[in-house]
């Protein structure tokens, strides 16, 4: 749930999630994760042409069934429009973003991901993105292709 108060470009949101993990390379060695989360996000416009998005996020997790642990993220989104002077309808644009994960009772990185993408906007504030990730875990990386959906609130 999001909310947006009045005149403000600040968005406020409460969310669950539901995660399955598996180790890699075994099927049978799987974890499941309950999330509740809360988080700010604020959108900042460099000009017409480059966007930028900061999000804060907090969750509490419990991960098969074990006791709470918390998790602070900070994200840092940049949007590029490539074929626009801004972004509208037909805009194909680059996006970049970097995100931190910091447990709560540590100051410890627990992870990083950096991700690139193409996207386009199919219609006022509705855009597709491909692009891959690659996430830092310790010192484990990993690739992945992600595809996804957004959709801006104005």
């Amino acid at each position: 749930m999001t909310f947006k108060p009045n005149d403000s470009k600040l968005l406020l949101t409460l969310g669950y999630g539901y995660i399955q993990s598996r180790i890699d390379g075994s099927d049978s060695n799987r974890s499941q994760e309950h999330r509740i989360y809360q988080e700010a996000s604020i959108p900042w416009n460099i000009n017409n042409r480059i966007a930028t998005f900061h999000r804060y996020r907090f969750e509490q997790r419990w991960i098969d069934n074990n006791k709470m642990k918390t998790r602070h993220r900070y994200n840092l989104f940049f949007n590029i429009a490539l074929n626009q002077a801004s972004f509208e309808k037909g805009t194909i644009y680059l996006s970049l973003y970097n995100e931190f994960f910091l447990y709560s009772w540590d100051i410890i990185i627990e992870r990083i991901r950096l991700y690139s993408a193409v996207g386009y906007e199919f219609s006022e504030g509705s855009r597709l993105q491909f692009g891959i990730m690659r996430q830092y875990v310790g010192s484990n990386a990993k690739n992945q292709l992600q595809l996804s959906l957004h959709r801006f609130i104005k």
